[in-house]
């Protein structure tokens, strides 16, 4: 399974969690920090680059709130952010948790409510109460909008919110089977591929986002096929 980290301001931190010591490279600029002055020596200078090149791979994913579940979404599967809900379009006998179209750059992007389909549930799942997040007398930000997808296979996601980046590394990501414990999601399996265990205290939950789209896709469809048939 892939595993995650978060990408950590303090430097040192970071590098004792990964476990390659202190003086182990992890960016170019990190590698010419160690080059000391003058011309290094082509053997010091081989040996660093061999360094960086063995450590393992971060994979940027964007963390959200979404069902009362801290979520992880690969950025290369992002097709856009938006800070609000888009003006709509509403299509009469469309799905209840399909919300209406709008226009995203080229074509029309429809918007759907996830939750119904990623939990099996009909109604909305409960949201943490207000007072864990503290607005201090300013109105609540709109919860933001997420394009999830390309081409032809793509959906915009109302969420809760934007937490921050996560860096995905292959051995802090388990599957539920993999896991000691067997917490209750509101998530179903299906739509969890992995859990990010780098945090033992809060778990995030790795989207199986290809399985996600395809269920929504199909199901968009075959109610637009059945409304032709009854017209």
């Amino acid at each position: 399974m892939r595993h995650m980290r978060h990408r950590s301001e303090d430097e040192s931190g970071r590098r004792a969690q990964q476990g390659l010591g202190d003086d182990a490279p992890h960016t170019l600029a990190d590698l010419l920090a160690t080059v000391p002055t003058g011309v290094p020596s082509q053997a010091s200078l081989t040996s660093r680059l061999s360094e960086l090149s063995q450590l393992p791979p971060n994979v940027p994913h964007l963390r959200f709130r979404l069902a009362s579940s801290s979520c992880l979404l690969p950025l290369d599967r992002l097709g856009g952010v938006l800070a609000e809900r888009p003006r709509l379009i509403h299509l009469p006998y469309s799905p209840e948790w399909m919300l209406g179209v709008f226009p995203h750059r080229t074509g029309l992007v429809a918007l759907v409510d996830p939750v119904p389909v990623l939990t099996g549930l009909s109604g909305p799942v409960e949201v943490l109460p207000p007072l864990l997040f503290p607005t201090f007398g300013v109105s609540p930000s709109p919860p933001p909008v997420l394009i999830v997808g390309s081409g032809e296979r793509t959906l915009a996601w109302t969420v809760e919110r934007i937490t921050d980046i996560v860096y995905v590394q292959d051995r802090e990501v388990d599957s539920l089977s993999e896991l000691a414990t067997h917490p209750s999601y509101a998530i179903t399996p299906r739509y969890i591929s992995g859990v990010h265990t780098a945090d033992p205290a809060a778990h995030d939950l790795v989207l199986a986002v290809d399985q996600a789209l395809d269920d929504m896709l199909a199901a968009l469809v075959e109610r637009e096929e059945k409304d032709d048939t009854n017209g």
